[in-house]
């Protein structure tokens, strides 16, 4: 019906697709039109060309900000910093404030002069609440959305077409980073699988490719990357931000972040980079504000004391009390200025920002219950995911969402042509969701949780935190707990450790929700040995808390039937008495073993290792009295067993045996035989398993062997070759 009101080679569009497309887009009015099948007449509008906007906050400008007052300092400092890095004298600088205090508005007044400069470049990235734990969710997400132009619609021969595309232009087609970023991206390929290195050094590589994409991108052009809201972001970003920054000294890169404070008791350590702490405003810049609110038309002395009062100086606090008072029915609007209606006390000016956005949520009551649900969701929300909880569904819940982009609750955060929406401010979603009773609070979660599973399968394999934290939230421990264990391992294959400490404990403390004993006991023993597993990533063999953990392990598991689990925990304390030269606490445990060892179903697992374990004795004398129990190992093992060996403190077994075995013949007087096993040992380098502690055994016990046999050479050529594994 539009097309007909085109003009040659033009676009018209109604108001409905303009609301979808403003800001983006610069259109003019060609008037009201009668279109057939419509009884009014519709005003259409003609598309000119685009604004050139590129971000959110442009989308926001569109709709006029209010003015950034009282920040004149802070702004020459960036500035500074920015000419700085032009000049190849790259920085880093973090902008500290609570909420609202305007951290966002003070990098996009920078990135406005970097988009005005041409030839300059500036990314953004942002961190997430429902991402604390996603090792370097903002760094891969900014890569995969800006970068390499990858949509969620994209199927996996798409997603490496673009991989390729972008690696070819600015890494020279790398094979390595094509495979480490399509496995950190969740992208499978089997011309690219996941690398064979140890989770330690996968971990560096994609530190240092994440790395090598900022900076070989700032080698071409100066280049401005802000990362907001570092308050959640997950260790792994972190620590990447503590090495990034050392790298930016001679390079035309500025690194701009944003954090508020954080709470006291929070163990996260923020990086060590240079802060501004933003303030909060004086009493005239809060009047300024006002003023533009108000399109220029002055409010009662009586209000403008009161918004002073109750807003302390917070931007955003001024702006969002300032909209409230001037929507409600309370002012009167004269040509120059607003007069109250009654007595200001009658006047129902909320205390706090929480009450104010209340008042405004209860005056959109016919969509509050669409901002109730996505705050469930999160803060930022697909159209598909609205679609797939929510009861309304096509035009009609587009015309609702309107109504929320006009009111300034919602903004536009879709890329391409996949809609997308997210909360204005953190403080407007955490004002929805606290709005309601738990008990809704829950069914929407478990709403959201039924609907990932049913309908959204990649977040189910790519990001199970998620779909845990929801599970969590609607009240159904014994479904969340495995998707925090899962989530875990996820982040333990890419040696993400304290993330998968923060899932496990997660995990943890919903165990008091499990009503039934065995199955609580069951679920904590889980969590309990994973647990204990990535301290011994994360802290080493002898660490205090990997035979602490252990210990509360063995006492579940023995509280229950004996299990292969059992064995598992006792090696792992084994491990511990050994590394910690506790030779009189490992042989009792050795004893206690060997009790299980006459288990006619499970015995199997406590004969194999209490074998392996009595040959490690041979470090403390009598070397050739021990040496045979190697070999007795490896002839009881069974490798058509089915069995996880990389989750196992000592990683797959035969390769700690013939590790030990061929240090033992060295030490006691069989060279030979001990060269040959340390060459059959090498040759497990490319073998199925490649976690990190077999490949420690794969590696080490070789180059230990050398030394012990004087042959330098052959022992430096193993650990150079090691040692890039394990950086």
């Amino acid at each position: 019906r539009l097309e007909g009101l085109a003009p040659h080679n033009g676009i018209v569009v109604s108001p409905q697709t303009l609301n979808l497309i403003k800001g983006w887009f610069e259109v003019k009015s060609i008037g009201l039109k009668s279109l057939k099948g419509i009884s009014e007449p519709m005003e259409v509008f003609e598309v000119i060309g685009e604004t050139g906007a590129k971000t959110r906050l442009d989308i926001s400008k569109f709709k006029g900000l209010s003015p950034l007052v009282g920040r004149e300092k802070e702004i020459k400092r960036l500035r500074e910093h920015w000419a700085r890095a032009q000049d190849g004298k790259g920085s880093a600088l973090m902008l500290l404030g609570e909420a609202g205090i305007g951290k966002s508005r003070l990098s996009d007044k920078l990135e406005a002069q970097v988009h005005r400069d041409k030839g300059k470049l500036k990314l953004e990235a942002r961190c997430s609440m429902y991402h604390t734990n996603s090792a370097f969710y903002p760094l891969l997400e900014v890569i995969e959305n800006e970068l390499l132009g990858i949509k969620a619609s994209d199927g996996n021969p798409k997603r490496i077409e673009k991989l390729e595309r972008f690696f070819k232009e600015h890494a020279s087609g790398r094979k390595e980073l094509i495979t480490l970023f399509a496995e950190y991206l969740g992208i499978s390929s089997e011309a690219y699988p996941p690398l064979a290195v140890s989770p330690f050094a996968k971990r560096a590589k994609i530190m240092g490719g994440i790395s090598g994409v900022f900076l070989e991108l700032a080698a071409r052009r100066p280049m401005l990357l802000v990362i907001e809201d570092l308050h959640w972001a997950d260790a792994s970003t972190l620590e990447w931000l503590e090495s990034f920054k050392e790298e930016l000294e001679h390079k035309t890169l500025f690194l701009l972040c944003t954090t508020r404070p954080h709470p006291k008791g929070d163990s996260k350590k923020l990086p060590t980079i240079d802060l501004v702490k933003l303030n909060r405003l004086e009493a005239r810049n809060m009047k300024h504000i006002c003023l533009h609110q108000a399109q220029g038309k002055s409010l009662p002395e009586e209000v403008m004391k009161q918004i002073i009062v109750k807003t302390e100086g917070v931007p955003l606090f001024v702006e969002e009390l300032t909209k409230m008072v001037l929507e409600s029915d309370r002012l009167e609007e004269k040509a120059d200025h607003y007069e109250l209606i009654g007595p200001l006390a009658t006047l129902d000016i909320p205390s706090t920002l929480q009450d104010s956005l209340l008042a405004r949520l209860d005056q959109l009551k016919d969509v509050k219950g669409i901002v109730q649900m996505s705050s469930v969701i999160g803060r930022e929300f697909s159209m598909e995911m609205l679609e797939a909880v929510l009861p309304e569904k096509g035009e009609e819940l587009r015309h609702n969402i309107k109504k929320l982009l006009n009111a300034d609750i919602f903004q536009n955060s879709g890329k391409d042509n996949e809609l997308g929406f997210q909360f204005k401010h953190a403080l407007i979603q955490d004002t929805a969701y606290g709005s309601m009773l738990r008990s809704r609070r829950r069914q929407m979660h478990q709403k959201v949780a039924t609907v990932i599973q049913k309908d959204f399968s990649e977040i189910c394999e790519t990001q199970p935190e998620q779909l845990a934290h929801h599970l969590t939230e609607a009240d159904q421990p014994d479904l969340a707990i495995p998707q925090w264990l899962k989530a875990a391992q996820e982040a333990g294959k890419t040696n993400a450790a304290k993330e998968a400490i923060a899932h496990l404990q997660k995990g943890l403390e919903l165990l008091p929700g499990i009503e039934d004993e065995i199955q609580r006991r069951n679920f904590e023993l889980d969590l309990k040995m994973s647990l204990g597993g990535i301290y011994i990533i994360s802290h080493g063999f002898p660490h205090p808390l990997v035979k602490e953990t252990f210990d509360q392990a063995r006492d579940l598991a023995q509280s229950l039937e004996v299990s292969p689990k059992l064995a598992l925990i006792l090696v792992g304390i084994l491990n511990y008495y050994f590394n910690t030269e506790d030779y009189k606490a490992f042989d009792e445990l050795s004893k206690d073993m060997e009790s299980y060892s006459n288990d006619p179903q499970h015995g199997y697992w406590f004969k194999l290792y209490l074998s392996h374990f009595k040959g490690g004795i041979l470090c403390r004398g009598d070397i050739k009295k021990h040496l045979p129990n190697f070999k007795k190992t490896l002839d009881l093992f069974d490798p058509e067993l089915p069995f996880q060996w990389e989750l196992t403190p000592s990683g797959y077994l035969p390769y700690a045996t013939k590790g030990w075995w061929m240090v033992g013949l060295q030490i006691g007087g069989y060279p030979t035989q001990a060269r040959k096993l340390s060459m059959e040992q090498l040759t497990y380098k490319d073998t199925d398993y490649q976690d990190s502690t077999s490949l420690y055994h794969v590696y080490t016990f070789p180059a230990l062997y050398g030394l012990l046999a004087r042959d330098w050479n052959y022992a430096q050529e193993i650990l150079e070759e090691y040692l890039p594994l394990t950086r």
